[in-house]
């Protein structure tokens, strides 16, 4: 493991924000993601910035000391073996010295108001707010981005923080937000648990007790680029629906064991999100890993008892008559032949 401090910051203060960027063969982007920050409007002073190289096999690190040569912010740069967002992330935190934490993959990009605006509002939360949110967007290019997107999580208690954290509306990039470092310290940060990490992160938080705040602006703070292409994420689609059913049982455990304790049924609405998220998974899975769709059809049961999908009405219709699974290998089958058709069609 290698540390470098590239240059330390003008004067004494300690900044307020340290800016985390995990990077892995992240040759082409980082220079304008590091730009992005350079670019901000707050004081230099007011931040640092770490960029934790994760064992790149290309010129991560070259390319991200010279875009940071000219920096008026404290710099360290940071090289160690390949093992992962989640170690990466934790190596930056360990090393961070702001009581605010900006954490920013090496391929995203942040609003140039983006640090500025967020520390205001975080100077004015409670101290049991544990991340300050805000609209973001998602681009495929410059000139293909994605409407801006808030995410919606309701805050009158933890059971409505766990659960729309767990549902679509609730997703919240990594990046997006400004975390409080010991809110991050308190829950152990990142557990290297594979795909959709920071989800885990969220739902850990708020199963403890922190809450998450708001701040809404008319343009999207935060830029979650798409491509991954060399993405220390990136892995295939079983792996991403792990994740899912990983988060969706860590919730079903939790929610559990909380209802037991206030002598009470677990709430309709938090049953319904845990298993769309099981129901989904396991389309995911057929045709993929009847394993893995036999394990989640069978967390589906025990919670609701049924497992006739919500939809499309044809698999519904034929799962009420032949049962779920062979639905479901009728429908993979008929993929693979309209797949089959199709390519024949467009070669022809």
């Amino acid at each position: 493991m290698r540390e470098v401090h590239l240059h330390a910051s003008n004067g004494a203060r300690e900044p307020d924000i340290s800016v985390v960027v995990p990077a892995y063969n992240a040759e082409p982007w980082i220079a304008e993601t590091l730009c992005s920050v350079l670019d901000q409007t707050i004081d230099p002073a007011s931040y640092e910035i770490i960029v934790v190289d994760n064992g790149s096999e290309d010129h991560t690190l070259e390319v991200a000391a010279a875009a940071l040569r000219s920096a008026q912010s404290r710099v360290m740069l940071s090289s160690e073996p390949k093992r992962g967002p989640a170690h990466a992330r934790n190596h930056g935190l360990r090393l961070a010295r702001g009581s605010w934490i900006q954490f920013l993959d090496a391929d995203d990009l942040l609003h140039r108001d983006k640090l500025r605006l967020q520390l205001d509002a975080a100077r004015g939360a409670g101290p049991d707010v544990a991340f300050i949110y805000s609209a973001w967007q998602k681009a495929e290019s410059e000139l293909e981005r994605a409407p801006s997107v808030m995410p919606c999580i309701e805050d009158a208690d933890a059971w409505s923080r766990v659960r729309t954290l767990l549902a679509t509306e609730g997703f919240i990039p990594t990046g997006s937000q400004l975390f409080r470092r010991s809110a991050v310290l308190a829950v152990g940060g990142y557990r290297d648990i594979g795909l959709i990490e920071d989800v885990d992160l969220y739902l850990l938080m708020a199963m403890a007790g922190w809450r998450f705040q708001p701040l809404y602006c008319q343009t999207p703070l935060f830029v979650y680029r798409t491509h991954q292409t060399g993405s220390l994420s990136t892995n295939g689609p079983v792996s991403f629906w792990d994740g899912v059913v990983r988060n969706a049982a860590l919730t079903e455990s939790w929610a559990r064991a909380k209802a037991k304790a206030e002598a009470k049924a677990l709430p309709e609405q938090m049953v319904e999100v845990i298993a769309d998220c099981y129901r989904q998974a396991a389309r995911a899975f057929a045709g993929r890993d009847w394993t893995r769709f036999d394990a989640v059809v069978e967390r589906l049961k025990n919670l609701v008892g049924s497992v006739v999908p919500k939809g499309p009405f044809a698999l519904r219709a034929l799962s009420n008559f032949v049962g779920y699974k062979n639905a479901e290998r009728v429908a993979v089958a008929y993929r693979k032949i309209k797949q089959i058709s199709k390519t024949g069609r467009d070669k022809g």
